[in-house]
């Protein structure tokens, strides 16, 4: 290509049409200025000649090659013309299909003007036509169309706390926006295993106290029964409460204050449950022997009591610690936790509440612990 240019720039075809312009000369010309013309033409020739020679410039070659240059540019173009079809072809696509969703939008502010539906999300009665969304939608919505269930995934453990407060918050959250709207007493329900814990949950945490006081109303009963006395009752039943109140405290500052972990929720019912019958039990049989020993002097039986009842009731409570520890090697979280705190609760009771507590509360006592009877009676 940079070869023609320099033809064009030499001026070799404007001289070729001047000598081809020959026979057209006018009869008034003289023979020496013709003869002066064809001879520049032939000079400006040699000299364009001579310069493609010593460029060594090959004229078929640069003739393929523009050949080449031109067939590779035709068919760029052909592929750029695809191109431009098939975007053609795409828009006109996407332009449809916008106009489907303008008009499900129209028809949607038609039909949802003035309603509480646009509080929500809303599907337009095309949608159901679809048979792969009627058939999804079988599972979560009933025939009669009065019960759509919901599929709520969370990132927290099914048999955590957050879990439960996450079922209790969902059924709280939906009923709150149901009120002034065409869902009025409509009902919320949660399902799956953090609803069922959570359910329980609840159920225990109501019915916590009142399990409690029967426990310990009963306990104290017959505790009363059995010594036939109310004092020394009353101060057995606190010491195993404190007691319990102890163990669990170890376990709140071992779990959740060192391990990171949440006490689960049926832990401190079992142990509350479990320490108060154990340590009434264990403390009825320290009173009763206490009882006996102190018919002349209630230190000089203290003294007895312990001697000869302490490393029996010592080894029971040891044993039943160990087998509440055992608990601990196991991988369900919940027995763990009971293991720890009942086996703590029972050491606690052993070396702490009978060994200490209860025999200098009974001595502080005196014979006020047997009213309205009295040791000799």
């Amino acid at each position: 290509m940079a070869t023609l240019v320099q033809l064009r720039n030499s001026g070799l075809f404007t001289r070729i049409g001047d000598l081809a312009g020959l026979s057209n000369l006018s009869g008034g010309a003289s023979l020496s200025s013709t003869l002066s013309g064809v001879r520049d033409a032939v000079t400006q020739l040699q000299g364009v000649l001579g310069t493609l020679t010593g460029h060594g410039t090959d004229l078929p070659g640069e003739i393929a090659r523009l050949q080449s240059g031109i067939t590779q540019l035709a068919a760029g173009a052909g592929v750029l013309s695809t191109g431009v079809h098939t975007l053609v072809d795409s828009n006109l696509d996407l332009l449809a299909g916008m106009g489907k969703i303008a008009t499900v939008l129209q028809t949607t502010a038609r039909e949802t003007q003035g309603s509480d539906s646009m509080s929500g999300f809303y599907l337009p009665p095309s949608a159901f036509d679809d048979q792969n969304f009627s058939d999804v939608a079988r599972q979560f919505i009933s025939q009669d169309g009065k019960t759509a269930r919901f599929a709520i995934d969370s990132v927290y453990d099914p048999y955590n706390s957050q879990a439960m407060h996450l079922a209790n918050q969902v059924v709280d959250v939906a009923d709150a926006a149901m009120p002034n709207t065409t869902l009025a007493g409509t009902r919320a329900s949660v399902a799956g295993f953090p609803a069922v814990n959570a359910d329980i949950q609840r159920l225990l945490v109501t019915d916590f106290l009142q399990l409690a006081i029967a426990t310990v109303v009963i306990v104290g009963l017959v505790l009363a029964a059995l010594l036939r006395a109310v004092l020394a009752p009353i101060y057995l039943l606190a010491t195993v409460i404190l007691n319990y109140a102890a163990s669990l405290g170890i376990g709140v500052v071992f779990f959740q204050g060192i391990l990171e972990v949440d006490i689960a929720w049926p832990v401190p019912l079992l142990a509350f449950i479990i320490l108060v019958a154990v340590g009434a039990d264990y403390n009825m049989l320290l009173i009763s022997r206490l009882r006996e020993e102190s018919t002349t002097n209630i230190r000089v039986g203290v003294m007895r009591t312990i001697a000869n009842t302490g490393s029996v009731i010592t080894s029971a409570g040891l044993i039943f610690a160990a087998s509440m520890f055992g608990l601990m090697v196991g991988s369900i979280g919940t027995m763990i936790q009971v293991g720890f705190i009942i086996g703590s609760g029972l050491l606690l009771d052993t070396f702490v509440v009978r060994t200490l507590t209860v025999p200098a509360i009974a001595t502080l006592a005196g014979e006020a612990s047997w009213w309205p009877r009295t040791s000799r009676t």
